[in-house]
């Protein structure tokens, strides 16, 4: 695809891709729109500040990095069908009929109000099923208040469902097109890869379904070890 060319050509130019605005970069997400795990990878190399080629260099190489840490949901896997979709499937069971569109954009505009900076910092606290469902619905229910739901009760229930789904069903979920060949290459190389990511116990399903923890020599989950990730 072109955004697949353009994210190449940023490797082998060494310039960054844009991605604009945080909604409009996960909007991009969950409709598959990024090559997110090339991107990562760019990332990873212009960190260390090296070619990505030197991430998987062979044996003999001083320079050969020995390990990789990868996050989970949209870095490897997205929801799918959309978010939009599956919200609206949840709350239309509670008498609340809203186009996934619609939900798709209050979603977009309180992950705006809240900031990467809010969200990133109290992410450490997802250690555990209770403080990850609290905060989310804290989240959700601002989302549902801009689409005319105000009471506390439904949209804790639809809070509930909703992070159950996303946590721990694996049909909900794919695997982003270039993800395991980017894990394949780098397990050719000897490199070491670990998995990190904020989730319930039942998310160990959502990797196992979808053939990722193969790749792992590490897999770490939040709510099973108690500790957030980085």
């Amino acid at each position: 695809s072109e955004k697949n060319k353009d994210t190449k050509r940023a490797f082998a130019d060494g310039t960054r891709p844009e991605f604009g605005s945080s909604s409009d970069f996960i909007n991009s997400l969950e409709q598959g729109g990024k090559n997110i795990s090339l991107v990562n990878i760019y990332k990873i190399a212009s960190a260390l500040k090296v070619s990505p080629s030197c991430l998987v260099r062979n044996k003999t190489s001083h320079k050969r990095y020995k390990a990789v840490v990868f996050d989970l949901h949209y870095t490897l896997i997205r929801l799918n069908p959309s978010r939009g979709v599956i919200y609206r499937k949840i709350i239309k069971k509670y008498g609340l009929d809203i186009r996934a569109q619609t939900i798709k954009k209050a979603f977009s505009a309180v992950w705006e109000e809240y900031g990467d900076k809010r969200i990133s910092n109290s992410h450490h606290t997802h250690h555990n099923k209770k403080d990850i469902e609290l905060w989310w619905f804290y989240f959700h229910h601002k989302m549902l208040k801009k689409l005319g739901c105000k009471d506390m009760h439904k949209a804790a229930l639809i809070n509930k469902e909703i992070t159950d789904q996303f946590y721990g069903n694996p049909k909900l979920h794919k695997v982003y097109n270039d993800a395991k060949k980017i894990l394949s290459l780098l397990k050719s190389g000897n490199v070491k890869l670990a998995l990190a990511t904020n989730g319930y116990r039942s998310t160990k399903k959502v990797i196992a379904h979808l053939g990722l923890a193969k790749y792992f020599n590490h897999i770490e989950i939040s709510c099973k070890s108690g500790v957030s990730k980085p």
